[in-house]
């Protein structure tokens, strides 16, 4: 909380930043107050406060981690980034700084002494770089990453991480070794800011890596973009690009599970056929 004291925008935004962070972790996530809530401590309408939020999302100071249900319905569920507070706005002409304008009165501006020997502030060119090297790197992960939602969070938490040359490539690799484990073919994937923060990179996932299109049987032929995973002992699935699915199972019997051909009562009906008549076959031979 103390680092919004210091932010140089309006009062009427720090007041509501200040509501905000009253609520956040040490880590200025977690941030879920209601709107009611907000209003109660602002004294803002719900109208201002919600538009004062889109500013500030806008702006990157905060960010949408998730969208959790709570007893109301849908509530979102903020992280704060004082890093990205926006510029200050000028004020309005005539405001005298302390109150309403007074009607008739001409108020004369406050003397200003200048200060002799102030030194000018220029921008650091190096920060610049810094801000396009972590963009770049960020383009990279997200690349590969995928499951390419929430694209906004997970790029304050790559800016909040500034990972060196050397971590960006540990990351990118370890993405490439999550694909091949069984959670992630199956879809099971965390979100991208949450899998940076939790730093899952570390994780040791060789035990989870499935094999791809190794000990297939002779009489199995993949067709056309089809790609086989090894699920089990003599148990594979077959997947080609638009997502149909084969499968190889030890009690079928040599005979193959077809997604769409099997899927409905009367293709269960027929592959159950099938599979009687091989386990027949089998016994005979």
């Amino acid at each position: 909380m103390g680092r919004v004291w210091d932010l140089p925008i309006p009062p009427d935004e720090k007041l509501l930043l200040l509501a905000l962070a009253d609520h956040a972790d040490h880590n200025g996530e977690n941030i879920r107050p209601g709107n009611r809530l907000l209003v109660e401590k602002t004294g803002f309408t719900e109208r201002k406060i919600q538009r004062l939020l889109k500013r500030f999302l806008d702006s990157g100071l905060l960010t949408i981690t998730e969208h959790a249900q709570g007893g109301r319905g849908m509530y979102r569920v903020y992280a704060m980034h004082p890093e990205y507070a926006p510029a200050p706005r000028a004020p309005r002409s005539g405001w005298s700084g302390r109150g309403a304008e007074t009607k008739g009165e001409v108020i004369a501006p406050a003397a200003v002494t200048p200060i002799e020997d102030a030194p000018s502030e220029s921008p650091d060119p190096g920060d610049d770089q810094q801000v396009q090297s972590l963009t770049a790197s960020f383009a990279r992960f997200w690349a590969v990453w995928p499951k390419p939602v929430e694209k906004k969070a997970a790029l304050a938490q790559w800016r909040k991480l500034q990972p060196s040359p050397e971590l960006v490539e540990t990351i990118i690799a370890a993405v490439e070794r999550h694909k091949l484990t069984r959670k992630w073919q199956e879809g099971y994937i965390k979100a991208p800011h949450r899998w940076l923060r939790d730093e899952n990179w570390e994780d040791d996932v060789e035990a989870d890596i499935v094999a791809i299109n190794t000990a297939l049987p002779s009489w199995v032929h993949l067709l056309p973009g089809e790609t086989a995973t090894q699920v089990g002992p003599d148990s594979w699935d077959l997947v080609d690009s638009t997502g149909r699915r084969r499968l190889i199972r030890p009690d079928y019997h040599g005979v193959i599970w077809d997604e769409r051909k099997h899927r409905s009562s009367e293709g269960r009906r027929t592959f159950a056929a099938l599979v009687e008549r091989a386990k027949e076959g089998r016994q005979v031979a």
